[in-house]
């Protein structure tokens, strides 16, 4: 494919992330969302701009974006878009992703998780919920409870491996049955993320994240200010274990914000291959393997093993 072919092609994809929004299902019984913001602070009104911003999340929920086809359970992962905790980019860094995953057989799942003046726990209690939501329905949207993990974008990195870092502790007292199956994320994806280094080391709040045994998979560009953030991470994750479970890509002409199906004038608008090749390794329902060798995804189908569900 030339190169105007390319642009073309991320054109049609953004149009598609565009045109189609799901609706979304609120993740907190009414007057039962914990964490509220300090007395006397007042949320704004929640809106979204024409790029799809969210700014003043009120009422925290999930979109769900479901693979066709699928008779096997397939895996399920909650993203968590950037915003630097202020607002959240829904539309690019949420459900183009969604997108995307769902066309490689992965059930998506965009968080709306609460932003400033909330406190960063309020961010994680939605992260916490929103996984749980995804395995109490796991029936009905044909999800393997045991293989949901969790993306994270830029401020949505951090919360990403927050979830993973407290281990299935919640922030926040269980509010009903659904908060009886696990909070703990399966697997986790980390892109471009922020706050992860703080003077050189890695913060106390995601500390505990570097020895879990939860795999991850993490993807910056070396051109971004906020490099460090990946790079400290992942030599801080590789020198605390024996056997790292991290796989880890950097670019040296990715910014921050790429996002997927971005410019092709460089290799980092290839990144969403690699993922894919990564979930599909770790099986279990996913349909799809991306060919990283071409300028085009080859999305060839596959039968997942058994036991998956």
């Amino acid at each position: 494919m030339n190169k105007t072919g390319v642009i073309l092609a991320g054109a049609a994809v953004f149009a598609v992330c565009r045109l189609f929004a799901e609706t979304q299902i609120p993740l907190w019984p009414d007057g039962a969302m914990p964490v509220g913001t300090n007395k006397g602070v007042v949320v704004g009104k929640e809106t979204v701009s024409e790029k799809g911003i969210v700014q003043n999340v009120s009422v925290p929920a999930i979109e769900v974006f479901l693979p066709t086809n699928t008779t096997r359970s397939a895996m399920g992962v909650v993203i968590c878009p950037g915003g630097a905790y202020g607002c959240l980019d829904f539309e690019h860094e949420g459900r183009c992703t969604a997108r995307f995953l769902s066309s490689i057989g992965v059930a998506a799942f965009v968080l709306k998780y609460r932003v400033r003046p909330y406190p960063k726990d309020a961010s994680l209690a939605d992260l916490q919920r929103a996984l749980s939501v995804v395995r109490a329905n796991a029936k009905k949207w044909k999800v393997a409870k045991g293989y949901v993990g969790v993306m994270g974008y830029s401020a949505g990195g951090h919360l990403a491996t927050r979830g993973v870092a407290v281990n299935g502790r919640r922030v926040y007292e269980p509010v009903d049955e659904t908060d009886a199956e696990s909070a703990l994320p399966s697997f986790a994806v980390l892109v471009y993320p922020a706050y992860l280094t703080d003077r050189g080391g890695i913060p106390q709040d995601i500390a505990p994240a570097l020895t879990n045994s939860t795999p991850m998979f993490l993807i910056a560009g070396l051109a971004d200010l906020y490099r460090d953030n990946g790079v400290g991470y992942f030599a801080a994750h590789v020198a605390k274990n024996r056997w790292p479970k991290i796989e880890a890509h950097f670019y040296p002409e990715g910014c921050h914000g790429f996002g997927v199906s971005t410019w092709p004038h460089n290799d980092v608008y290839r990144w969403e291959r690699l993922l894919a090749t990564w979930l599909w390794r770790r099986g279990f329902g996913i349909k799809a393997m991306v060919d990283v060798s071409s300028d085009a995804p080859d999305y060839a189908p596959i039968e997942p093993e058994d036991g998956d569900e």
